[in-house]
């Protein structure tokens, strides 16, 4: 399983490696050197923005510990200025134990998504210093659900993705001024049924990020990530899905310390670790550390 997770990682990188030609670089292309997480870049015609990121994360619900690893591959490319269109599918590696230590581990496809964002207001058409952002977008269910070796239906908790088709709609807003700059935003997802009838509530994920960019080379960011889950509906044709506890309304908040750098024209490179300092969830649910780096590129 980790040979196949880490041979799709290969084919990941091998996509990304652009050939050389002729182009512009991003900051002529934006009149502005400011790093940009991905998602957050201007939309400036012609902009095409490659990115391979990798994360890892865990949590613990119900005596069910899941170890998730997965390789997201994703796209964004603006036709115009003030538009963007993107699309992101990952990779997945995860394992999942269960109270009586029964162990599942399941590798494929997650739920890919497919998103427009439109810039709403900029103080200015070049190197704007404040930009309102919104998003639409709608995440797919997982190709191929996982089974167990009697083709019963392994627990949501072991799947690659949930099975439903999930709309997602968003803000953000960004804050340039030299050296420092700002990023925040919220989307809000509105999942449908999935696999095994489970239905996960509404959730809605912000983020807040604070910059400083000493040189043209190198940034450091420090924010909060927080994530409220709504109740959701548990299915009855997986396997082990009786759950001991109701389902409650879930909160975290994470700390994100971020660096990121770049080692020569149009490439990112950066990492961001997530430590939970604040979580709402009942005394059934636990989550994890998230660690996460990735590469970009941007290829005008």
């Amino acid at each position: 399983m980790r040979a196949a997770f880490l041979v799709s990682l290969l084919l990941c990188s091998a996509v990304l490696w652009p050939a050389p030609r002729a182009r512009a670089c991003a900051t002529c292309g934006t009149g502005d050197p400011t790093l940009m997480r991905v998602g957050t870049e201007p939309s400036v015609a012609g902009a095409l923005r490659w990115s391979l990121t990798l994360q890892h994360l865990s949590v613990s619900e119900d005596g069910t510990h899941v170890n998730d690893q997965r390789a997201t591959l994703a796209v964004s490319a603006a036709p115009v200025d003030g538009l963007a269109f993107s699309a992101a599918i990952p990779f997945v590696w995860r394992e999942t134990e269960t109270p009586t230590l029964a162990r599942d581990v399941t590798l494929g496809l997650g739920d890919p998504d497919v998103r427009a964002r439109f810039t709403l207001f900029q103080d200015r058409a070049f190197a704007p210093a404040h930009r309102v952002t919104a998003q639409v977008g709608l995440q797919f269910p997982t190709p191929t659900p996982a089974v167990d070796a009697r083709g019963v239906l392994l627990p949501l908790d072991a799947q690659t993705g949930t099975g439903s088709f999930d709309p997602l709609l968003g803000v953000g807003w960004s804050w340039v001024q030299g050296a420092l700059s700002m990023h925040t935003g919220a989307t809000l997802a509105v999942p449908t049924e999935g696999l095994g009838g489970f239905r996960n509530g509404p959730s809605v994920r912000g983020s807040w990020q604070g910059q400083w960019q000493p040189s043209t080379m190198l940034a450091l960011g420090l924010g909060l990530d927080a994530r409220l889950d709504a109740p959701s509906a548990p299915g009855s044709s997986e396997r082990g899905s009786d759950r001991k506890n109701p389902p409650d309304v879930a909160a975290v908040v994470f700390v994100s310390p971020t660096l990121m750098f770049t080692p020569a024209a149009d490439w990112m490179i950066w990492s961001t670790v997530r430590v939970p300092f604040a979580q709402a969830a009942g005394p059934f649910r636990s989550d994890g550390p998230v660690v996460e780096c990735g590469v970009a590129f941007d290829a005008w």
